[in-house]
């Protein structure tokens, strides 16, 4: 039994992650929107959308905002957000501290252009994600249904 959750687990933790890293894509879209078309300060867009119910799974938004009403700035904030990810790969975590650390330092169309890149790092890195889960998640279920059973089997 213990095998087979551990090959949902493994399954499960593979489809957190592509869901998360595309709630990244989102989010940075919505981010390129608010450069755009408003002026908000940056911990105005972390409180609308660490609330915001399509943003839940980024967990590190509520984070941030939390850590800003404490009195945190908002590069430190992030940072350490950003860090506390569990489901984050440590480059993508780098990406995402990198860029709070840019946010707000330019006028709105350099924000815009640097959400782009940034955008494009999170597609490859949801596009890898989505292939290891579309790879590895099925298998991993059944690799540990085969070892449960095979378990199951050699103590009867």
């Amino acid at each position: 039994m213990a095998m087979t959750l551990s090959g949902v687990t493994v399954s499960s933790h593979l489809k957190k992650r592509k869901e998360l890293l595309e709630a990244v894509l989102a989010f940075l879209g919505s981010l390129k929107i608010e450069f755009r078309y408003s002026a908000l300060p940056l911990e105005r867009i972390a409180e609308k959308y660490a609330k915001e119910e399509n943003y839940r799974s980024l967990s590190f938004l509520s984070q941030c905002l939390s850590e800003i009403q404490d009195g945190a700035d908002f590069p430190f904030a992030w940072k350490r957000a950003v860090e506390n990810e569990r489901l984050f790969s440590p480059s993508e975590k780098a990406k995402l501290s990198q860029l709070g650390s840019l946010l707000g330092t330019s006028d709105a169309q350099q924000q815009v252009n640097m959400l782009c890149i940034y955008e494009e790092y999170f597609r490859t890195y949801y596009e890898n994600s989505s292939e290891t889960y579309n790879k590895f998640s099925k298998p991993a279920i059944f690799t540990g249904i085969f070892m449960g059973l095979s378990l199951f089997v050699l103590f009867i």
